[in-house]
């Protein structure tokens, strides 16, 4: 495995993390909301 495909996967995987992060929060918020 080349050092730019694991450069990629961690991206994705921080990328995918963020944004598993970024919804829960929103669905938290929308829920308090309504």
């Amino acid at each position: 495995m080349t050092l730019e495909s694991i450069c990629w996967r961690s991206c994705l995987g921080l990328m995918a993390c963020h944004l598993r992060m970024f919804m829960s929060v929103g669905v938290g918020v929308f829920t308090f909301v309504t």
